[in-house]
């Protein structure tokens, strides 16, 4: 028999729980500011250190298709603990070696924890504030600041500290070491006895991600959003380091993602429509500022463009995204939240990589273009196929109402 959910996960539990959604979202992208150093021996193009960013994905992937329900059916120290020992281990490698093999390793790793934890701490965070839209804003927080905060933490570190490896990755395997130490708080609490979708016992189906009834185009709007804070990681920092100015990486980095935390708190309460609405407009005048930034060639008005993706993609668009997946039934929550973040990775680190090799080719403007008209189809794309299910499903209705008279 299920149990019934409780708000009893303890605050230390949920603070070990934060902390390492933290700290494993920090490692993603804590190297990225010396990715191009680490690659610049090998001669390699824009599209093969976009692939490295990219190469998070392989392993993010894989775990978000089948391991999206670990928490249900593992626990949810259990899957804190594999996410933090992941995330440990990319770390250790990339402070041995920086050989381009050994970069691609770290990615995987680094992608496969952050899939395992990104899940499972937006559920037991939700269990423990019963409430959808605080903790799309709690979870939202942690995972915009850790992501944008790790790049920073390098750059700034270097200015204070100059070392190999730097002193950020030291910090973040800290507290990655002490995050495990305090796993014994969280607690195992478990949704369902055999943590899993209870329809069809037995099958390797019940575990993969579930896209509930119009849910999925949710997923494509932030695969979109995401899409545009993708390449400003991947690719827009190599332009950074083209024009002499690699010590603005970090920053751009921070801006691109962090400062969806700082909208947050300013979309709270807002209606997931009202927040699309918001997303989608900061995103078109965050694209249109980086294709001026890159013809004028002008720093600001690139960082300006970083902060308004980073506002768009993990802000207003995150908030409307995860505080729906919260809304989903207990059951099938943590399945439909793996399908959305899969669906948001894929934009996250697919793009950027076609973007990078489209640069080597045509250079990054036309790149851009290129992106901008996929984007738009996508986008009406999306729109008609979900503005043909609200027809059939008005139809339906309007026939059952008829069969009822």
């Amino acid at each position: 028999m299920a149990r019934q959910n409780k708000p009893s996960n303890g605050l230390l539990g949920v603070v070990v729980v934060c902390v390492s959604l933290w700290a494993v979202a920090a490692g993603v992208n804590l190297q990225v500011p010396y990715f191009r150093t680490y690659l610049a021996s090998f001669e390699v193009g824009e599209g093969a250190a976009a692939s490295v960013f990219g190469a998070y994905i392989l392993g993010l992937l894989p775990v978000l298709m089948l391991l999206g329900d670990s928490i249900n059916r593992w626990g949810a120290r259990n899957t804190v603990r594999l996410a933090l020992i992941l995330a440990g281990a990319a770390l250790v490698i990339i402070m041995m070696s920086q050989e381009p093999l050994w970069l691609y390793t770290v990615r995987v790793l680094q992608g496969a924890a952050f899939g395992l934890i990104i899940g499972a701490s937006a559920v037991y965070l939700g269990r423990y504030l019963q409430h959808a839209t605080k903790t799309a804003n709690v979870h939202g927080a942690l995972v915009a600041s850790g992501l944008g905060g790790g790049a920073l933490l390098t750059s700034v570190g270097q200015l204070v500290v100059v070392s190999d490896p730097p002193a950020s990755y030291w910090l973040v395997l800290g507290l990655v070491l002490a995050c495990l130490l305090g796993s014994t708080w969280v607690l195992e609490e478990k949704e369902h006895d055999d943590g899993a979708d209870q329809s069809r016992p037995g099958t390797w189906q019940q575990y993969l991600p579930v896209y509930a009834d119009g849910v999925w185009a949710y997923g494509l709007y932030q695969l979109v959003g995401w899409s545009l804070v993708g390449i400003m990681i991947a690719v827009v920092t190599g332009e950074l380091e083209r024009n002499g100015l690699e010590s603005w990486t970090g920053t751009l980095v921070f801006l691109s993602v962090a400062t969806g935390a700082v909208v947050q708190p300013l979309c709270r309460g807002w209606t997931p429509l009202r927040n699309y609405r918001w997303g989608a407009c900061v995103f078109v005048s965050s694209y249109s500022l980086l294709v001026l930034s890159v013809l004028i060639d002008n720093l600001s008005v690139m960082l300006l463009s970083a902060a308004l993706a980073g506002a768009a993609g993990l802000g207003f668009i995150y908030v409307a995204g995860v505080s729906i997946m919260m809304q989903v039934s207990d059951r099938l929550r943590p399945r439909a939240l793996s399908g959305y973040f899969l669906l948001g990775y894929l934009g996250l680190g697919t793009p950027c990589v076609a973007i990078g090799a489209l640069t080597d080719a045509v250079g990054l403007v036309q790149a851009l273009t290129l992106y901008g008209i996929s984007v738009v189809a996508l986008m009406v794309a999306t729109m008609m196929m979900d503005g043909h299910r609200a027809i059939r499903h008005d139809r339906a209705r309007e026939t059952e109402i008829t069969e009822l008279k």
